[in-house]
């Protein structure tokens, strides 16, 4: 399966200076992040021995299996709510006196195009409704 892409890092990364692993700290995490936001595929090995004639352990089978990994959406939500809090929070909203259970779908006429696209990227069942 093709890995989607998703600008999580922003260009210019705060680093602390006299830290040099945080720079390297910040990538991993964030590449951690997209991956959870994105869904991967993993290949786990399962490996059985035997003993050997010599007293040794000798590889019995070995199998090799892909395990899809589906999008997380508490990583999603993380995602949204922190890098747009503006248009995105984890409390409903007081305003309209709708709790989020009474709401049938959530509002997506603010986010941008793009915004729109990547969501249909990473999330491909989730469809425009009239």
């Amino acid at each position: 399966m093709k890995q989607k892409k998703i600008a999580l890092i922003p260009a210019t990364e705060p680093v602390d200076r006299a830290d040099p692993s945080s720079g390297v700290l910040v990538r991993k995490a964030l590449a951690g992040l997209k991956k959870r936001v994105a869904g991967y595929d993993a290949t786990e090995r399962k490996t059985t021995y035997e003993p050997a004639a010599d007293g040794q352990q000798s590889v019995k089978s070995e199998i090799a299996t892909t395990k899809h990994y589906p999008p997380d959406l508490n990583a999603i939500e993380f995602v949204l709510t922190n890098l747009d809090p503006q248009r995105w929070s984890a409390k409903p909203v007081a305003t309209t006196g709708e709790t989020p259970s009474e709401r049938a779908t959530p509002d997506l006429s603010q986010l941008s195009d793009r915004a729109l696209r990547e969501l249909l990227d990473v999330c491909p069942e989730i469809s425009a409704t009239p």
